[in-house]
Order: C-alpha cells, then sequence, then structure tokens
C-alpha cells in the first residue's frame, strides 16, 4: 500500500499527458469527421459531436489541473475530494463516448472502399472507439487507486484526506515510513521511588 501512495504522484501525471494526448488526438478526428458529415450531408454524427466535447472538455481540464498544483499549494483543484468527483465524472463521460462511438460503429474495423473520403473517416471512427475506451480504462484504474488509497489513508489516521493532495498524501506515506511511531515510547512513566524519611501523599 505504502508503494503505491508513494508512486500516486507520478502515476497522476502519467494518467493526465497520457489522457491529454489522447484527447487531443480524438478531438482533431471528431472535429474532421464532423466537417466531413456537414460537408456531404449536411449534419453530424452524434457519437462525433460527444467525442468533440468530452475532449474538450479534457483537453481543458486536465492540463489546468496540472499548472495550478504546479503553481498554487492547497488549491481546490488539487484536492482528493474534488479529484475523485471530477475523475469519476470524466470517466463515466469517456464510457458514454466510447459506447455510442461503438454502438454506431458496424464496420468491424474494416474500412475498405468508398467515397469522397469515407475510408478515412471510417478510420477515424475505429480510432475513436479504441481511444475512447483506453481514455476510460486510464481515468478508471487512477479512480480506484486513488480511492483505495484515500480510504487506506483514513484508516489510518489521516481525518483530512480529501482536502489534501496526491502530493501530501505521498509525503505523508513517505514521512510514516521513514519514521514509524513506536508504541513503547508513549508507554506509562514509571515515576520516581519513594525516599526514606519523605510524606507520601
Amino acid at each position: 500500500m505504502t508503494l503505491l501512495v508513494n508512486k500516486l504522484p507520478l502515476v497522476r501525471l502519467a494518467v493526465f499527458s497520457t489522457v491529454t494526448f489522447l484527447s487531443f488526438i480524438i478531438f482533431i478526428m471528431s472535429a474532421h469527421i464532423i466537417n466531413w458529415t456537414n460537408r456531404w450531408y449536411s449534419g453530424y454524427f452524434d457519437f462525433a459531436a460527444l467525442a468533440l466535447a468530452v475532449s474538450l472538455l479534457s483537453l481543458m481540464i486536465f492540463p489546468l489541473v496540472l499548472y495550478i498544483g504546479r503553481v498554487r499549494s492547497g488549491a481546490l483543484s488539487s484536492f482528493i475530494g474534488v479529484e475523485l468527483v471530477g475523475i469519476g465524472f470524466l470517466w463515466v463521460l469517456w464510457l458514454a463516448s466510447a459506447g455510442t462511438t461503438a454502438n454506431i460503429n458496424v464496420t468491424g474495423g474494416r474500412c475498405n472502399g468508398g467515397r469522397n473520403g469515407w475510408s478515412t473517416v471510417c478510420g477515424e471512427t475505429n480510432a475513436i472507439e479504441a481511444f475512447a475506451f483506453l481514455n476510460w480504462l486510464i481515468l478508471l484504474a487512477y479512480f480506484a487507486a486513488l480511492l483505495f488509497s484515500s480510504i487506506m489513508a483514513l484508516q489510518a489516521g489521516n481525518q483530512r484526506v480529501w482536502t489534501s493532495s496526491v502530493k501530501d498524501l505521498a509525503d505523508g506515506s513517505r514521512t510514516h515510513e521513514k519514521y514509524p511511531i513506536d508504541p513503547a515510547a508513549f508507554g506509562q512513566y514509571p515515576g520516581v521511588a519513594p525516599q526514606a524519611g519523605v510524606a507520601q501523599f
């Protein structure tokens, strides 16, 4: 458990960076699909609009949270409680995006033939589906790890875990590991043996 908590800041950075990168790719592809359908069919697919919205939301949130956490200590956006709510909301959105794309994608991954760039749009649809599912899995795994670590810290006596940052949680774990509390150090003081001739009360 201690190893997991110690690695959480690095895992957090990797998760946020990866999801941001994949969201950028999804944003570009979904924007192209919307532009293509508007050009040829005067409309757009719902899955592309949802993917565009969720990817744009992720592109705004994750880099901003990383930046604020770097320049300002104790920011509200860095609270574990706030982060859990935000991550939980986003993995639900990514699951919805992936499911919507999978529901309309009947190509089975095969994009042969077609005219006016259809094969490109088909390939982008497959990629959006795959990357959306990947973002969902990454965020869900991080959400579970952060929630588990927070509950363990709460049971260990950290009553302020929900208003702490991931860095604070990891630093607290390292401090406890380096300077463990010895229960024997808080035993009853033996006192001084009574001396002869001294009145006892």
